[in-house]
């Protein structure tokens, strides 16, 4: 798990938008997607779900986005 993928998860999270999310990040859309998409085979969970347009978080992406942010404030702090 690297931090970029924290990072882009927890982006995503939080705008719940893939289009929105790869402008903030400045990635195109399918890298971005590719980031979660690796991400959820390394922990073996589905973290997202499409709803139309709009992106929902699973149970275990709820659970999972706050862990992420305690890693990444944990980083920060390093």
């Amino acid at each position: 798990m690297e931090t970029k993928q924290l990072v882009t998860f927890v982006t995503l999270a939080k705008v719940k938008s893939y289009q929105r999310a790869s402008e903030l990040l400045n990635y195109a859309p399918s890298t971005l997607a590719k980031q979660i998409r690796v991400l959820e085979e390394e922990l073996s969970v589905k973290l997202t779900e499409r709803r139309g347009t709009r992106i929902e978080l699973t149970e275990d992406g709820k659970k999972f986005l706050h862990h992420a942010e305690h890693m990444l404030k944990e980083y920060e702090e390093l």
